[in-house]
Formats: structure tokens, C-alpha cells, sequence
């Protein structure tokens, strides 16, 4: 998960002296969900249980057991996981063919960036951020690889 040291969040918290909870994590709860690279990898490893309505479960034990005691959660447990189900599902729909081979990719083994197919980096790219993209995944594409050639001739 190198992408966590050349991100915003990371970046800004290291000037502060702090670590953040998601920083090269293997878990991720959904208040840590910023929707970079690693994370989506990791959403996207989970897809099936996460589109169940299940959070998957933290690997590391807390030794917690039980209901605090306190009131009842505002919503259902599996509110979380639907919103973040529909977010990336919407994004990956958008993404066509190269959103399939992404999928495919990781749910078969493949969790690096680096050994994804052009066509899955390219859609991972394209879903990754804070926000779903406004312009098409065709026109992202060509604006890309028009960009990259601008570049090349300067």
C-alpha cells in the first residue's frame, strides 16, 4: 500500500506528527473510508460481504464482547456497508468492461496496483477520490492519454 505515503491525508498528518488509523492498514471500518487506491482494492476484495450488508469483520480481536448499554444505533447495522456498497458499484458500473477486469482481477488475487492490467489500473484510477467523477469514463480515458502525450512533447 505505498499510495497511503503519497496521499493528502497522509502527508498532512505527518507534518503533525501523527499517524493515521488507515495508514498501511489490512482493515478498514467505514469511518476510515476515503475511497484512495488501497482502500478501494480492499472494498473491492470485500464487495460480496460488503453487498450483503456486511461489514467485514476487524482479522485482529479486540476482546470486546457485547452491547455497551447504551442506546440503540440511529440506523441498522447494515447502513454502512449499503452506502458504500452503492457508492462503488455505481462508480465500477460507469467504468464498463475495465470495471469487470478490475473486479475480477482482485476477487482472483491480485491486491497490488502495480500488477493490475492497463485496462483495471485505469478503472481503479478512474473510481478512486472523494468524489465520483463528473465526465464519463471514455472521456476521462482520452483526457488522460491526451494529457500524457501534451506532456511527452514538452
Amino acid at each position: 500500500m505505498s499510495d497511503c505515503q503519497n496521499c493528502r491525508r497522509y502527508l498532512d498528518a505527518e507534518k503533525k506528527g501523527r499517524v493515521l488509523p488507515c495508514y498501511m492498514a489490512d482493515y478498514f471500518t467505514y469511518g476510515m473510508i476515503v475511497y484512495c487506491r488501497p482502500q478501494m482494492i480492499w472494498i473491492i476484495e470485500w464487495l460480496d460481504s460488503i453487498g450483503d450488508g456486511d461489514w467485514p469483520v476487524d482479522p485482529v480481536e479486540s476482546g470486546y464482547s457485547g452491547n455497551s448499554g447504551g442506546s440503540a444505533p440511529a440506523e441498522g447495522y447494515f447502513a454502512a456497508a449499503a452506502r458504500v456498497y452503492s457508492d462503488v458499484m455505481t462508480r465500477l458500473d460507469r467504468t464498463g468492461e475495465a470495471g469487470e477486469t478490475l473486479v475480477w482481477e482482485i476477487q482472483h488475487g491480485i491486491d497490488s496496483y502495480e500488477r493490475l492490467s492497463p485496462a483495471a489500473k485505469d478503472a481503479l484510477n478512474y473510481i478512486s477520490g472523494w468524489r465520483t467523477r463528473s465526465d464519463s469514463f471514455k472521456s476521462w480515458r482520452y483526457n488522460k492519454k491526451r494529457q500524457k502525450s501534451l506532456n511527452k512533447n514538452y
